[in-house]
């Protein structure tokens, strides 16, 4: 396409060549938006961050979930029934809490959340933990983290407390000493787990223990019941006791799996989601190959824009290295090194691999779209009081917004015809744990949006040059996103899934990449915050501090894009 603004750069395409950066920043369009745009613009985000607030209390798993009690207060809980069970606090050196999602009981309120409307709540699939240790938390994986399963219990005095959103115990492990020559043996303080469950002792029948606890105890205990909050399901509490102390309290509902899986911090996942798995390798592999090819041909030909890369990957890890440095469960011992290691050994190679997909796609793009990477290129350049960088800031923090109504929309449609809501828009619970891992997340998700941007660029190059034909690319591009972001097969969501993501293509192709990174960073923002328009739950705070970030990006994309013009007093003239 054309641009306007002088004949170098459409001279330079039509003979073939791969305009440079500099002749993109120089050529195209300085004109940002009018003040009636701006206008609407506010009116749009205004009114469909209001109707995402209102709609988002009928679909988001915080509130389907119905988490009552701050983080703050589940700790203080946590705590107290330790210290009634004689676990003293002052032999932790160590401790570690915060949200997370219980698969299993997730796949089983899925399945049953037909015939249950409280089931989220019911199961505890959002659950919080809170453990304590005598050593340093160190956790197990690339990205290190304290999570209920991870690292495994070992050392003598760990316990660890699973609660579900109300504060209620689900379970209550605890490592026995490995000697006891003197130990005394008590009476097991069932009571006051019973208690901290919410559950009366008198009301449930002694029963056979069917459960063997994870770690050695000398008294198995087991009672039959039924739950306050399902009491249409028979339910079990398998418990055991070393010398008198407890050791193990298991609520065993229909939703609990002997072998659990706790730490899950996404949505729910099945069987065949292996299929989706194993896809998602050969698209990464796919990708991979082909800008390492794509890559290694622009730098031959002098085309590469090694400056953009670099300053892209730099960007990409700053953000990154802050999350993890916010988020992270750092320890005071030699095992932060491990930490940092680990972090290290994942990330650059991520930057790394992202700055040759930047080297790859970017060429291209700026040949066969150059209108897309215009501004782009300006913010990269340090020109944030370029016009056009406000404009497309502003066209995507209205996108972002829009994406979202549409996605929950689509959850709300097919609730109102019958049919019973499937998996919720997915949370980030780091947000929820307070604010240090709340602005850890505000960085990461920006350096998501940044790669996921690139990342869409390049599946474009790819179907361009498989199709031969931009529009044939477009619709592939549409397409196969529309599979792999599908949170349900009834078609009010099929609908909603394709008009979101049709509208982030469009923005992509026809507004530009910055307007699409900033419409994915606002977006997932939105979502991941669980925004709220009940102002007294205690994580509406957290929504409001999203909203805040995606003012100050909108405030300053109008402010920028006007250039200098006032608003109020030229809209009737437009």
């Amino acid at each position: 396409a054309e641009l306007p603004g002088g004949d170098a750069l459409p001279a330079a395409i039509a003979a073939g060549e791969t305009p440079s950066p500099d002749l993109l920043i120089a050529s195209g369009s300085k004109e940002g938006l009018r003040p009636a745009a701006a206008v609407a613009l506010v009116v749009f985000i205004v009114a469909g961050t209001v109707a995402a607030a209102f709609m988002s209390d009928r679909v988001s798993l915080a509130q389907r979930a119905n988490l009552t009690r701050p983080p703050d207060a589940l700790v203080e809980r946590a705590r107290d029934l330790l210290r009634k069970l004689d676990y003293a606090e002052d032999v932790a050196v160590d401790s570690a809490s915060g949200f997370f999602v219980d698969q299993d009981a997730a796949l089983y309120a899925a399945d049953t959340i037909s015939d249950r409307p409280n089931g989220l709540e019911a199961a505890g699939v959002v659950g919080y933990f809170y453990r304590e240790s005598p050593r340093p938390l160190l956790g197990v994986g690339p990205l290190g983290g304290v999570e209920p399963n991870n690292p495994v219990m070992e050392y003598p005095g760990e316990v660890a407390v699973h609660m579900d959103g109300q504060g209620r115990l689900r379970s209550f492990r605890a490592v026995p000493p490995r000697t006891d020559a003197n130990a005394p043996v008590a009476s097991p303080e069932w009571p006051a787990l019973f208690s901290a469950a919410g559950l009366e002792i008198e009301r449930w029948m002694p029963s056979d223990p069917q459960w063997t606890p994870v770690f050695f105890a000398d008294s198995r205990v087991a009672w039959t019941g039924t739950l306050p909050y399902a009491p249409n399901d028979q339910a079990r509490i398998e418990a055991a006791s070393y010398r008198g102390k407890p050791v193990s309290f298991v609520v065993v509902g229909p939703w609990t799996s002997p072998e659990p899986v706790l730490g899950f911090t996404g949505g729910v996942q099945r069987g065949s989601s292996s299929a989706i798995y194993v896809f998602l390798v050969f698209i990464f592999l796919v990708l991979g190959s082909s800008a390492a090819f794509f890559a290694r041909q622009n730098l031959r030909l002098g085309r590469g824009d090694r400056r953009g890369a670099t300053r892209v990957m730099l960007l990409t890890l700053t953000g990154w290295t802050i999350s993890w440095l916010a988020i992270e469960h750092h320890v005071a011992s030699f095992g932060e090194v491990a930490l940092a290691a680990a972090f290290i050994g994942l990330f650059i190679p991520i930057v790394s691999l992202l700055w040759v997909f930047y080297i790859a796609v970017e060429p291209f793009a700026r040949r066969r779209w150059p209108a897309i990477l215009v501004s782009w290129n300006r913010i990269l350049a340090g020109d944030f009081r370029d016009p056009l960088v406000g404009r497309d800031a502003s066209i995507g923090v209205a996108a972002g917004v829009a994406a979202v109504v549409l996605l929950q929309a689509g959850a709300i449609a097919q609730a109102a015809l019958g049919q019973p809501l499937s998996e919720p828009l997915s949370l980030d619970w780091n947000m929820f744990n307070g604010p240090r891992p709340f602005v850890g997340s505000l960085f990461g998700f920006t350096s998501s949006a940044v790669a996921g941007g690139l990342g869409s660029l390049l599946e474009l190059l790819l179907y361009r040059v498989l199709l031969r034909r931009d529009w044939a690319a477009i619709v592939a591009l549409v397409l196969h996103s529309v599979i792999l972001n599908l949170t349900g097969t009834f078609w009010t969501l099929i609908i909603a899934t394709a008009a979101s993501i049709s509208l982030s293509v469009f923005v992509l192709v026809r507004i530009g990449l910055l307007a699409y990174v900033v419409h994915s960073l606002v977006a997932n923002l939105l979502v991941a915050s669980s925004l709220t328009a009940d102002t007294s739950a205690w994580y509406a705070g957290i929504g409001y501090g999203v909203l805040l970030v995606c003012a100050v990006i909108m405030m300053y994309g109008l402010r920028t894009a006007l250039a200098g013009r006032p608003v109020m007093s030229t809209v009737g003239m437009d």
